[in-house]
């Protein structure tokens, strides 16, 4: 009883923070819908948020934001939140998290505009992605920080109309500023919770790790952590010196599974809890 009660906490855990960290699908985002209207130009794979699969802050991969605005044109990428078990979660937090990527530098001005709804179809008006942070520079992950009171007018409305963090369903991604040139994002990890400043929440690492092979996977155990992380990042190494992230596995699961390929070959293995 007690393991199947921390069991179902730590995944409610997850549930209650984490909009988005990797696609099952290896072209597109399932949960999502994109459009555009000539002649700005969006990036769409079958309809949906195509998937980045070589940069990415959690891996596999990432979602791929690529457009180009222009004077009379539109468009939309909508990111929505995932039916988990057959029901929606309520979200824990006052500030939306993401893990943003861009090879060159982005500026204010350059940046998408984000807006948010919730299960209600109650929104918030759109703000720049960028509004905090001013410019993302070039080829580094950043952590955006966008705190739900910066989306105004959010409490200025009726309650039957107003926006509610908890029942967050949907993040769009708009057209901005309309200056003809091509620009390509890179969005992983988003979340909702709480911004508290100068806290270390980074969860200890995971002990008892075990590696068993078989003829083409190697399956991972470890013990949990008491800590109910959001998720646990795996990583590689065939020369027990240079490691990669190959894969993540949700904070209340405590297996993974490595399909190699290959037999006979030798693999060595680190785990975090993120």
């Amino acid at each position: 009883m007690l393991l199947v009660a921390q069991s179902i906490l730590a995944q409610s855990e997850y549930d209650r923070h984490v909009v988005f960290d990797n696609s099952l699908t290896d072209r597109s985002y399932y949960f999502s819908r994109g459009y555009a209207v000539a002649p700005s130009t969006l990036e769409i794979v079958e309809g949906k948020f195509p998937i980045e699969e070589q940069n990415y802050f959690s891996p596999p991969n990432a979602l791929c934001l690529q457009w180009r605005s222009q004077t009379g044109g539109d468009w939309r990428m909508t990111l929505d939140v995932a039916n988990r078990y057959g029901r929606r979660f309520e979200f824990e937090g006052n500030t939306l998290f993401l893990r943003c990527y861009s090879e060159t530098e982005l500026s204010l001005e350059e940046s998408p505009l984000i807006g948010l709804q919730d299960a209600n179809g109650a929104g918030v008006p759109d703000i720049k992605l960028l509004a905090l942070i001013k410019k993302l520079p070039a080829g580094q992950w950043v952590h955006i920080k966008l705190p739900f009171a910066a989306f105004t007018p959010l409490f200025n409305s009726t309650d039957e109309n107003k926006f509610n963090p908890a029942h967050l369903a949907r993040i769009f991604f708009v057209q901005g500023l309309d200056d003809g040139k091509e620009h390509t994002l890179y969005i992983d990890d988003v979340r909702v919770g709480d911004d508290i400043p100068n806290v270390n929440q980074t969860p200890a690492t995971p002990a008892g790790l075990n590696a068993k092979g078989y003829d083409s996977h190697i399956d991972l155990t470890w013990r949990r952590n008491s800590e109910a992380p959001f998720y646990y990042k795996i990583y590689r190494s065939w020369d027990g010196q240079n490691y990669s992230a190959i894969g993540t596995q949700k904070g209340h699961l405590t297996r993974f599974v490595d399909f190699i390929g290959a037999q006979n070959k030798k693999a060595f293995y680190k785990i975090s809890a993120v």
